[in-house]
C-alpha cells in the first residue's frame, strides 16, 4: 500500500481506498475517508471521486450498489459540493 501511497496523487490513494472498501463491506473505512476529506487541507471529495471514476467504476453507482439506507444517503450526500 505505501507504494501505491507514493506513486500516485492524494485524490487516486484514497479513491483506490474507497474501492477497496466498498469492494469489502468496509464501513469504518467508507465513512473515515468520506468524513476526514471535507476539509480545505485534504484533497476534496470531488477530486477524489474524479479519480475513483477513472477507472471502470463510477463511485456514485457503486455505493448505491453496495450500500444501503441511512448509511448510503450519508455517504451521497457527503459527495455533493458545500452549499455555503
Amino acid at each position: 500500500m505505501a507504494l501505491i501511497a507514493a506513486a500516485s496523487t492524494p485524490a487516486k490513494y484514497y479513491a483506490y481506498l474507497l474501492r477497496k472498501a466498498l469492494k469489502s463491506s468496509n464501513e469504518t473505512a467508507l465513512t473515515n475517508v468520506c468524513a476526514t476529506h471535507d476539509t480545505e487541507t485534504s484533497p476534496a471529495l470531488q477530486e477524489i471521486e474524479e479519480a475513483y471514476n477513472e477507472g471502470d467504476h463510477a463511485l456514485r453507482a457503486d455505493i448505491e450498489d453496495k450500500c444501503g439506507g441511512k448509511f448510503k444517503k450519508a455517504l451521497l450526500m457527503w459527495l455533493e459540493p458545500a452549499m455555503f
